[in-house]
């Protein structure tokens, strides 16, 4: 984990234990949802384990939000402002909602950046990896091209990307295969609409199965294989996933598309 990233939250050890408990919380709920969504009766088994969880992860935020509190309280400025300063002082400077406590939006919001960021990049880099180690061949040309194209010696800098096109077919076919939500975020139809002929009310829940969509073989040839070639070839060559080409949407598409695309590429 970047240093920098970790820098921005207090209590650094206790970073790695929120991300697992997010994971497991997160497997959790989606298996809740879905045992609720395969029954006619909205009665379902108690998410004891999610719930156990999620009251863990709690005091562990917690305790960082009264950590940072006292310091605050006691004037210590020898530390540099990290992310739940600011937060706290923009709660404090501009005021809130009613019905809305400071503390939860404080805890929300930073356990929503780290399970947005940190669990999905996590992930993917897993899963690069792991492709990558089981088909020697694409490592072998990824590792020559970046020989060729960056000295030995030093890091990739942003301006070597430009020449490293291999290694970017590589990540469009990881995030093909194996994008970080298969089920994107799910989305609530703000008025009744007719699709395909069906009536959808108001309301109503929508998940877009980016696994299936990225496997269409009627898109894709060999759609189960790991194959970063194809994105050489003149039909993928200019396919981009950034959420113009509908074809390959691992970030979404739209104005509700992830806002960490940027970020994470």
């Amino acid at each position: 984990m970047d240093t920098s990233i970790m820098g921005l939250f207090p209590l650094q050890e206790s970073y790695t234990l929120v991300v697992e408990g997010l994971a497991i919380t997160l497997a959790l709920l989606w298996l809740l949802f879905i045992y609720k969504a395969t029954k006619k009766t909205n009665t379902a088994p108690e998410a004891s384990g999610a719930s156990q969880v999620a009251s863990g992860l709690d005091s562990v935020v917690t305790k960082w939000l009264e950590e940072q509190r006292k310091k605050r309280a006691y004037g210590d400025t020898t530390t540099e402002t990290d992310f739940m300063d600011v937060m706290i002082s923009v709660t404090e400077a501009n005021g809130l909602v009613a019905d809305y406590d400071a503390d939860t939006i404080i805890k929300a919001t930073c356990m929503t950046l780290i399970a947005g960021s940190a669990d999905t990049t996590s992930v993917m880099l897993t899963w690069a990896l792991s492709l990558l180690l089981n088909n020697r061949d694409t490592l072998r040309k990824a590792q020559e091209e970046l020989d060729t194209h960056v000295e030995k010696g030093r890091q990739v800098n942003e301006s070597d990307l430009i020449n490293l096109v291999y290694l970017e077919a590589v990540v469009k076919d990881v995030l093909r295969l194996y994008p970080a939500a298969f089920l994107g975020g799910p989305r609530a139809f703000s008025e009744d609409c007719k699709i395909a002929g069906y009536h959808v009310p108001k309301g109503t829940w929508l998940f877009i199965n980016m696994w299936k969509l990225h496997r269409d073989p009627n898109i894709w040839s060999d759609p189960c294989e790991f194959k970063p070639e194809r994105f050489l070839t003149p039909n993928h060559k200019e396919v981009d996933v950034k959420g113009a080409d509908f074809e390959l949407i691992p970030f979404g598409a739209g104005r509700r598309s992830c806002p960490g695309t940027r970020l994470a590429l």
